[in-house]
Formats: C-alpha cells, sequence, structure tokens
C-alpha cells in the first residue's frame, strides 16, 4: 500500500460502534451499584431528570448531546437494577439459611448435581495426599436438626477420602456440614466467599462418608446439558486413557476447559512465562473449529445460507461442551454476531461484536464485570483491536525496499512468510500484552515481558496441538489412537521445554507489590487519551477547525513510555521510602493450623519467622506473599525457621521464588532432619547466607537491634529425651523496654531447657508454643514470662484451656489468629496500639 493509499484510509470516517458506549455505561452502573452502593432509586431518578431537561432544550443545537446521555443514563440505570435484582435472593433461597462460618452445621440436603464432578488427588504438606471430589448441587429441600423446609439456589459440595461416583443431572441426598466460606483473615487475602457469590453461590458442605451419598435417581437435569455432560466425560476419559497424567490434563484444559486437573505447578509457570492464556478455551479455539468445518463446506460443496448456520449451530455446540466459560462465550457472541451479519446482510464490526457479547455475559451474570477473567478476556481482545494496527506501523517491513532485498525462490518466500509471521504475531503480543499487564500485576503481582516473545514462539504449537487434538478426538472415539496421539504428545513435550525456557531468561518475569489504583486510572486513562485523540486534539475557532497533526504510532508510544515512567517511579519510591514514624511494627498472620509472624523495624529491615502450614494450599504464595505485596514489601531480610516440620516451612520456597530474602536463621540441628537438609538446599541455590544458631548467639536484624537466641543449648550430644520439636529455635527481640518471644514448637523437654538457662524471660509478647496444644507445660512457662499479650498461631480447635487460664490468671490479653484474624502489634515511644484484621 503506498504513502497515498495509506492516507486515503486513514482519512475514511470511523465505523459506527453503537454498542461500545451503552455496553461501557451498563457496566459503570454495575461498577456504581457494588461500590458506591447507590440506591435502585438513584438512576431512574436522574435519568427522570435528564428527560425533563430533554424537554425543555427541545429543538436546540443540544438535542442530540443531550439525547446520547439520556441512553447512557438509561443503562446505567439499566446495570444498577440489574446487579440489584442478581443480588435479591428469595426467602427460601439457601443464602438466607444462617450457618457459622466457624463451626458449621450438620445437615441432610437433597438436590440434584448441576455442574461436572470434578475428581482429583490433592497433595498436602509431607507425603500426604488426599482423594477429593467437589461439585455444584442445585438446592431442593433442607433438614438441619428439628428443622425441615423447601429450599433453592445452589451450593458447592466437596467430597473427602473418597469419590462421589455422580454425574451432572444425579438427584441425590447428601449428610454433611454446611458452613459458609471464610472470609478474608488477612490484609491482602484472596477473598474466596466473594468468588462463590459471583457464581451464585453462598454456602459449602463437607462429606466425608461415602455413606452419607444416596443417589435418588439420575437424568433429572437440563436435557441438552446432561447430553453434553456426558459427552465431555466420555471424551476426557478417552484422553485419559491413550495419554499419560500430565498429557491428559494439559489437553483436557485446552480441548475440553476442564482445568481441574491443573497442578498449581503448571500453573505457576504458565503465569510467569506468560503462556496461562493459552489453557482458556477462547478465540483460538473456536476459530479453529470453524476453519475445520470451513473446510469440509469447501469440500462437500455447502453454500449459501446454509453455511453460516451450520457454523453457528456448532459454535453454540462447542461452546457448551467447553463449559460455557467466559472466553469463549465471548468468542461464540461475536462469532454468532459475525455470521448473524452475514446472513442479514449487514457489515460486520469487531467492536460491536465484543461489546455485544460483554452485554450478553453481564445481563446473565453482573458480577462478572468485578471478576478477573472477565476484565483480562475482553481487555486484551479489545486491546489487539485496536492497537495491532498501529504496531504494525512501526515494523520495518512496511519498507518494500527493505522486503524486496529478499530472493524470490522458495526458500526466499518462506522466509518472508515467517518474517510477516514475526511481525504481526510480535504486534499482536504487544497490543494484548499493553492491554492488559496493568490488571495481571494488579491481580497476581506479576509482571511478565517475556509473554511477547513465548506467545511468538507458543502460538503455532499451541495452534498445532488445537488442530491435532480436535481432529484426534473422533479417531480416539473410534479405537484409532496412531499416529496423532504420538504427534499431540510429541508436541506437548516441546511446549514444556519452551516453558522452561522462556522462563530461564534473565528478565521474562518480576514479581511486585500492590500496584495502586490510581495508577490503573492514569494509565488507561491514557490509552483513553490515544483512542479518543482525534476529539481530544481537534478544536474549532470561529468557522475553522483545528486539528494537531499527532502520528497515531508516535503518540501511543509516547503514552506507553509515559505510564511506564510513572511505574518505575512509583516502585523507586516504595524500594526507597523509610518508615515514617518510630515504630516496630509485630504481625502474626493466619495460615491456618501453622505459624508465620513478620517483624518490622524502624530502619524499614523485617525479619520474618517461620513461614508454614498444614493443608493442601501454598501459604507462601496464597497468604504470606500476598500480606507483604500488600504492605508494599519487596525484600525480606531476615528469615528465621524455628524447625523444619512442614507447618513453619510449606510456604518458604515460593517465598524464595517471589522475594529476594538478605539471610535465613537456623537451629543448629536443622540440617539433621530430611524436611531440613531439603530445604537449605534449596536456600544455598539462591546463593542466600545461612545460619546456624544456637543459645548464646545474635543475629543482626536492624540497625542497632540483635535477636538474641533462647534455645536450643549447645549439645556435645543432643537429649534422647527430647523430641523433634524441641529444637525450635527460639528467639528474643528487645526494643525500647519491650520484649518479643518466639518460641516455634517447644515441648515439656524444651521449655525445661528454657527455664533453667538463667536468662531474663520476662515478655511484653509472647507466641504461645506449639499452637497452644500442651497446656500443662505452656502454662508454667505463660505464668514465668507473664507477658501482657499471647499470640497463638492455631486452627481454633485444639487450644489447651489450661493455656487460656493461664492467660487469664495474669491478665494477659489472648489473641488467636483463628478468632482475630491477622494481628497487628505496634510498639510506639510512648504507648503499645494491638489491632486485628477481624474486628
Amino acid at each position: 500500500m503506498t504513502k497515498k493509499d495509506t492516507q486515503a484510509v486513514n482519512s475514511l470516517p470511523a465505523p459506527p460502534r453503537p454498542l461500545l458506549p451503552v455496553t461501557i455505561a451498563f457496566m459503570l452502573g454495575i461498577v456504581a451499584a457494588h461500590f458506591l452502593k447507590f440506591p435502585a432509586y438513584f438512576f431512574p431518578i436522574a435519568f427522570i431528570s435528564l428527560i425533563i431537561i430533554f424537554n425543555i432544550f427541545r429543538g436546540l443545537k443540544k438535542l442530540p448531546v443531550l439525547r446520547f446521555w439520556v441512553v447512557i443514563l438509561l443503562f446505567l440505570s439499566a446495570g444498577s437494577l440489574r446487579l440489584q435484582s442478581f443480588e435479591h435472593a428469595p426467602v427460601d433461597h439457601i443464602k438466607n439459611f444462617q450457618i457459622p462460618t466457624k463451626t458449621g452445621v450438620v445437615v441432610r440436603i437433597i438436590g440434584t448435581v448441576s455442574s461436572d464432578v470434578q475428581e482429583r488427588i490433592r497433595s498436602g504438606t509431607g507425603n500426604y495426599s488426599l482423594l477429593s471430589a467437589s461439585f455444584l448441587l442445585e438446592a431442593e429441600r433442607l433438614t438441619a436438626g428439628d428443622m425441615a423446609a423447601p429450599v433453592s439456589g445452589r451450593l458447592k459440595v466437596n467430597t473427602y477420602n473418597f469419590l462421589p461416583g455422580l454425574d451432572y443431572g444425579d438427584r441425590v441426598e447428601l449428610l454433611g456440614v454446611s458452613y459458609a466460606a471464610r472470609p478474608p483473615t488477612n490484609p491482602g487475602q484472596f477473598n474466596y466467599p466473594a468468588y462463590l457469590a459471583r457464581q451464585g453461590i453462598h454456602k459449602i458442605l463437607r462429606v466425608t462418608k461415602p455413606d452419607d451419598v444416596k443417589l435418588l435417581s439420575s437424568g433429572q437435569g437440563n436435557f441438552f446439558l446432561m447430553r453434553i455432560a456426558k459427552l465431555r466425560k466420555y471424551l476426557s476419559g478417552k484422553l485419559n486413557d491413550n495419554f499419560t497424567s500430565d498429557e491428559s490434563v494439559f489437553l483436557n484444559a485446552l480441548l475440553l476447559g476442564q482445568r481441574g486437573g491443573v497442578s498449581a505447578e503448571l500453573e505457576s509457570k504458565l503465569m510467569k512465562s506468560g503462556t496461562i492464556h493459552f489453557l482458556a478455551v477462547s478465540g483460538l479455539h473456536v476459530g479453529i473449529v470453524i476453519a475445520i468445518f470451513l473446510l469440509l463446506f469447501w469440500l462437500v460443496g455447502i453454500r449459501g445460507y446454509a453455511r453460516p448456520i451450520i457454523i453457528m449451530m456448532v459454535v453454540i455446540f462447542y461452546a457448551a461442551l467447553t463449559g460455557f466459560h467466559i472466553p469463549v462465550v465471548r468468542a461464540a457472541v461475536m462469532t454468532l454476531s459475525f455470521f448473524g451479519a452475514e446472513l442479514v446482510k449487514r457489515k460486520r464490526e469487531p467492536i460491536n461484536s465484543l461489546s455485544l457479547a460483554a452485554l450478553v455475559i453481564v445481563l446473565w451474570n453482573p458480577t462478572e464485570v468485578l471478576a478477573a477473567g472477565f476484565q483480562l478476556s475482553f481487555l486484551a481482545v479489545l486491546a489487539i483491536l485496536l492497537l495491532t494496527g498501529t504496531f504494525r506501523r512501526i515494523m520495518p517491513e512496511e519498507n518494500q525496499a527493505l522486503m524486496d532485498l529478499i530472493p524470490r525462490s522458495w526458500m526466499g518466500k518462506a522466509g518472508r512468510w515467517a518474517k510477516l509471521y514475526c511481525y504481526n504475531a510480535l504486534a499482536i503480543s504487544l497490543a494484548a500484552w499493553a492491554g492488559v499487564a496493568p490488571i495481571v500485576l494488579k491481580y497476581f503481582n506479576i509482571l511478565t515481558p517475556g509473554t511477547i516473545l513465548s506467545n511468538i514462539l507458543m502460538a503455532p504449537l499451541i495452534f498445532a496441538i488445537l488442530v491435532v487434538g480436535l481432529l484426534n478426538l473422533p479417531l480416539l472415539v473410534l479405537g484409532i489412537s496412531f499416529p496423532l496421539t504420538d504427534i499431540t504428545a510429541g508436541l506437548i513435550k516441546v511446549v514444556e521445554l519452551l516453558i522452561e525456557g522462556v522462563l530461564k531468561i534473565p528478565g521474562s518475569h518480576f514479581f511486585f507489590p500492590d500496584i495502586p489504583l490510581w495508577f490503573l486510572l492514569v494509565y488507561y486513562g491514557l490509552l483513553l487519551s490515544w483512542v479518543c485523540r482525534e476529539r481530544i486534539f481537534s478544536f474549532s475557532i470561529g468557522q475553522r477547525r483545528w486539528s494537531l497533526n499527532l502520528q497515531s504510532y508516535k503518540y501511543l508510544l509516547l503514552t506507553l513510555g509515559c505510564s511506564v515512567t510513572i511505574f518505575i517511579g512509583w516502585y523507586i519510591w516504595l524500594v526507597i521510602q523509610p518508615l515514617k514514624n518510630e515504630e516496630l511494627k509485630l504481625t502474626m498472620l493466619d495460615v491456618h493450623q501453622g505459624a508465620s509472624f513478620l517483624v518490622e523495624f524502624p530502619d524499614g529491615k523485617n525479619c520474618l519467622y517461620d513461614a508454614g502450614s498444614t493443608g493442601f494450599f501454598d501459604v507462601g504464595r496464597n497468604i504470606i506473599s500476598q500480606y507483604l505485596w500488600h504492605e508494599g514489601i519487596t525484600k525480606i531480610d531476615t528469615l528465621i525457621l524455628s524447625h523444619p516440620h512442614m507447618d513453619h516451612i510449606q510456604g518458604v520456597p515460593s517465598l524464595l521464588e517471589r522475594f529476594q530474602v538478605g539471610q535465613v536463621a537456623v537451629p543448629a540441628y536443622f540440617r539433621n532432619l530430611p524436611n531440613g537438609q531439603s530445604l537449605l538446599e534449596i536456600i544455598e541455590n539462591y546463593q542466600i547466607p545461612v545460619r546456624e544458631l544456637d543459645r548464646g548467639r545474635e543475629i543482626l536484624l536492624a540497625t542497632g537491634l540483635v535477636g538474641q537466641v533462647l534455645s536450643p543449648p549447645r549439645f556435645e550430644k543432643p537429649d534422647q529425651a527430647a523430641k523433634e520439636n524441641d529444637f525450635s529455635l527460639v528467639m528474643k527481640i528487645d526494643y525500647q523496654g519491650h520484649t518479643i518471644i518466639f518460641t516455634g514448637d517447644i515441648e515439656k523437654k524444651g521449655i525445661e531447657w528454657l527455664t533453667r538457662s538463667g536468662v531474663d524471660l520476662s515478655a511484653t509478647v509472647l507466641e504461645v508454643p506449639h499452637h497452644g496444644y500442651h497446656g500443662v507445660t505452656s502454662s508454667e512457662l505463660i505464668k514465668i514470662m507473664k507477658p501482657a499479650y499471647l499470640l497463638i498461631n492455631a486452627n481454633g480447635t485444639n487450644v489447651s484451656d489450661e493455656i487460656i487460664q493461664a492467660g487469664q490468671s495474669i491478665g494477659a490479653r489472648i489473641l488467636t489468629s483463628y478468632d482475630d484474624g491477622a494481628v497487628t502489634i505496634r510498639f510506639l515511644p510512648d504507648r503499645v496500639e494491638v489491632d486485628s484484621f477481624i474486628k
């Protein structure tokens, strides 16, 4: 295209996009109703007021402008009312059934399975694993004690220690403990109840015995969805039978949208390489399905109206087969809009189609606007549509003289094709990354520049796996596994190697603390100014219209450059800023059954004592990291590990991956246990200095502040009567007349060593040994130390009564992570302030 042609195209008026502003207005109405809590009548009153103004100014030149704002306000009002109607529940809804969050209630419930049953083996701390399953249940009747009543609504069912053997559409009677999901108990923690509520789920049922599951009847669900679920399960079984476990998990997610089996390790690798979006069934998958059918139509000679009608039916079927997830619904609606326009002979406009897809989804479930998946899916596509062309104009391939240097031979044509692919893929990858990078950073605290390269390399591989995999599915049904199965497995191996390679590139990903909301507003405000540049930089003076001649790519680069500069400035300020007041801050995090304490010193240094938990989630990734990033902490200066039990060290590998660690301190006998030796090898691979300490040693924690080691003693030969817990590293920190003592899991022998050591054991704050389990021995230590505050990291079910009584007898304030959530104690020059996250 010549320069003259390009100017002619650029001078054409922009295509009409009427759905874009009304969809944005509808979503803004939802957001306003959620965050600002506007009453239901707010937008209707504003709407009526604008109608009155509209009539007052009727016939004037402002009439088109007023008409526009009337429409916008109408959709703002509609969005607000839709959210309120979605959140309204009938009287018999299970949401209104009051259940204690902590203890739960034993209930018997009758209902119909309304989702696939996700079965898996969950790996816990150590070598512990658990057979479990989860599914959604459409409730019909609930019995609790003497109360029995019909109910409506959905709840999530989790089974443990067995697989229920149920399918979509089975009507069942279940006996278990029903409870409400626990809200966040630490700052920065993921809000699981809100996540469930967006899916219309407000209660959870825990079932632990096979005898507590009774099948009443089958085939009670929606006929179409039930048949789809059976087909999905059948195809998933074929993949499991013909591929290794890792390969089948990958293919189930990629082809059928079943991500329940994806391990946390694989998910983490995909997230860090910026390729996790490939596991979401989306436009690429739908496009390949369409291409396969278009090829079939061409081969058999199908033309006319039959072609778009069949394509639309196939897309709806595939969206149902893959579970109607947000990305595939978006792609399906856009496809229906595209081929629907062909049927009615209308011009196609991608942004209108994208707006229609968003409007359909938020009409069905308005809370999706608040979900990360919805925002990432639509922002990525919108950025590709708006920014790709501008990025392409920057590419040197626009220089025809340069392209003419490439030979016209077969190899030359291949080279030209490869070069054009790289340019197009690079432009698309840059556009998508520019659109979603701040949102990814906000939700996942990670920036992935490596995604630009990994997308270019992986896109053709994923495309090939999808094509071969989709063609392979009907062959597997017929019992034919060769050769496509082997080809698919080989391509998956290449993808795994590629991901590992990208992760080894320096700078492929960075972890960052929480970015402020104002940065998101500035970033997307600047991008919006680029989109609306023709309106912003055009103005009239008298009868003449003036316009600033800004080349789009230069203004876009300037916009992105300003955003990057602002981000770097914010991060530098965050790293170098000192604490503004003279205080020492101690935080006990709620890590369920485990331990983790953070001490922040006046000079900006910090110390983390223990980082572990029992259970099936990574406490380092899901709780401790989130809290540190929420507080703007980018480095752990000192990591102290009391002893090598998993409920005290389980989260350390994730922390090493996400934070720079200055030094690590462990008790002298840490290496003697297998868990300790394995963890020290990981720590030493990061080239972090490790100090092995015992009684009488000190470790510098901050300017003028040291940690004194009170236990374990130094033995020539360890005491055979002692347990592993007794060798926990006991640490004492003194600050302006206040003393903090961490005790780990010391039991009878460890407490005996401590009390006979002759050191001053008076304390302001005491971490109660071993989560408050051993009441008799720990209560004696409490009476000796006489602390003002007792901190207990426990799940709330095993704290000894003797501990509570001992604390009450000395007038100590007892703070437990289960009852109080994260607890923060600030030591100021003239007072001590205590704050708990759960009020």
